[in-house]
């Protein structure tokens, strides 16, 4: 189920958020924390519009996300009178709290007791015994709320769910790490999770009911449903979901695509196992690196030295680089005749860069790469000609600065950004902003979110012909598709990115 957090500050705005949601979520979490003045409000009629909708009282400290900042008495107090004056379903009580009376109150009313505690600095190394011992009497649903600092966290909040599948419980990863575990909480076992309009501004890693519900397949899965992924930092940006999730519900595929946020490749590794992943992406900055933990690579991997699609099988695991293709898809609709010959500057060289590089020189294009960190650069040329077989001249490098912008003269038929600036949280910042646009290039930006970037509104201003991030994200979402699924996308199908 989903649960949405009602954090208005009185209950005519917390019915406006459940009756904008309702078709999403299968009951909310009343925080009483947040309301201004809980005696003044009409909690009849509150509780008349509300209907069957299943409800949970809950009044948060600040040491535990809330802002219920007076004394103990007080709180008992307030949870006395709610309980009193309305039709809850479930009371939140942290572990600790020891409030006879108000347990007392809730039981004789057949209001379910949830026992709390949420960990903001990691995932306790006894987790699952935790979780365990905040059951106090039959029917109480414990629930945890952790905060993952790294994939091993994240990896020992999936070995607690393992362990806790004989319990009824609510089991929450927080912020960027966590992510994932709310996204797949059906598939994993958690009773419920909760989601808000608020997002990150009310609890770590909190998303839409729209989007947990509609992008993420929430109410479809189940502990069968197919795992894949996308791997990066950062990542919760990423619009893979919204091309991927949508094709399986058109195709009939039991499967979910979720965003990983990794720290470091080998850590993930094992959360692919214990969640049976059966293929991710892979974007920046972990492009260069995915390929030395495969066991068999495709000529374009070979070739570019990125990875950007994943499938794991028996043998290990298989790398593809569905860029290249993604990356010459919309170049071709507008190089009709063709790339040979064709001049064109590359800003960057990370992962995307190499398989930009690659190919416009394997289409026969000449290319200057334009770099600040010299020895990246070189590199990068040098791997190219050598996987090519091309001489010197057909793949060149240069930093930024007057020599640089210079040489790209000669190379301004195609201008492409190969690097993050324009995405978040760099949107204000400019890959090119030295050089000034003539309206006779062709802008390539493979960011895509923002559609336009500040480096792409610049060419549009001068009157370029401009290539979208999207265009590219689309092409090569295709094919990572058929790769995780062996099934095909419908290009023609309308996305909302």
């Amino acid at each position: 189920m989903i649960f949405l957090v009602l954090s208005g500050a009185a209950l005519p705005e917390n019915l406006k958020e459940i009756r904008a949601y309702k078709k999403h979520i299968g009951g909310a979490e009343l925080r009483a924390d947040f309301l201004a003045d809980p005696g003044g409000e009409d909690w009849p009629g509150f509780f008349q519009a509300l209907g069957e909708l299943p409800l949970i009282l809950t009044l948060r400290k600040p040491e535990d996300g809330g802002r219920f900042c007076e004394s103990e008495d007080r709180r008992r107090e307030l949870f006395l009178s709610l309980l009193e004056k309305g039709n809850f379903r479930y009371i939140d009580l942290e572990g600790g709290v020891d409030f006879p009376d108000v347990e007392e109150a809730a039981r004789a009313k057949g209001v379910r007791i949830i026992r709390s505690f949420h960990d903001f600095t990691g995932v306790p190394e006894d987790l699952t015994g935790r979780v365990r011992s905040l059951v106090r009497k039959p029917g109480d649903i414990p629930k945890a709320a952790v905060m993952p600092k790294s994939c091993r966290d994240f990896a020992r909040l999936i070995d607690a769910f393992r362990d806790l599948q004989d319990v009824t419980k609510i089991l929450l990863g927080m912020g960027q790490f966590g992510f994932a575990a709310r996204v797949l909480a059906p598939r994993l076992g958690s009773w419920l999770t909760f989601a808000s309009p608020a997002g990150d501004a009310l609890a770590p890693g909190l998303i839409d009911p729209r989007t947990l519900d509609t992008v993420y397949r929430y109410h479809s899965q189940s502990p069968a449903t197919r795992v894949f992924g996308i791997i990066g930092s950062p990542i919760l940006h990423s619009k893979s979901p919204h091309i991927h999730n949508p094709g399986y519900t058109k195709l009939g595929i039991d499967g979910v695509y979720v965003p990983f946020h990794v720290d470091r490749v080998e850590d993930f590794l094992p959360v692919v196992r214990k969640l049976n992943i059966e293929g991710f992406s892979v974007t920046v900055p972990f492009k260069e690196e995915i390929p030395g933990f495969c066991a068999h690579t495709e000529d374009a991997v070979r070739g570019t030295g990125a990875c950007n699609t994943v499938k794991p099988r028996e043998d290990g695991l298989y790398g593809y680089n569905t860029d290249v293709e993604g990356f010459l898809a919309p170049l071709r609709a507008a190089f009709p005749a063709g790339l040979s010959g064709l001049r064109a500057a590359v800003i960057g060289a990370g992962g995307a860069a190499r398989s930009a590089v690659y190919a416009l020189a394997r289409e026969g294009a000449r290319v200057l790469v334009v770099n600040r960190t010299a020895h990246r650069a070189r590199r990068l040329c040098g791997d190219i000609q050598k996987a090519l077989g091309l001489c010197e001249e057909r793949v060149r490098w240069v930093r930024p600065g007057e020599q640089g912008l210079a040489l790209i003269e000669e190379y301004a038929q195609l201008i492409v950004n190969s690097t993050t600036m324009g995405m978040s949280p760099w949107e204000d910042l400019d890959p090119l902003a030295a050089r000034a646009f003539r309206g006779t290039e062709t802008v390539y930006d493979m960011v895509y979110s923002p559609r336009e970037t500040l480096f792409l509104k610049r060419a549009l201003a001068a009157g370029c012909a401009v290539i979208y991030g999207e265009q590219m994200l689309m092409s090569q979402a295709y094919r990572q598709f058929y790769v995780y699924t062996g099934k095909e996308l419908d290009p023609s199908a309308a996305y909302d990115l």
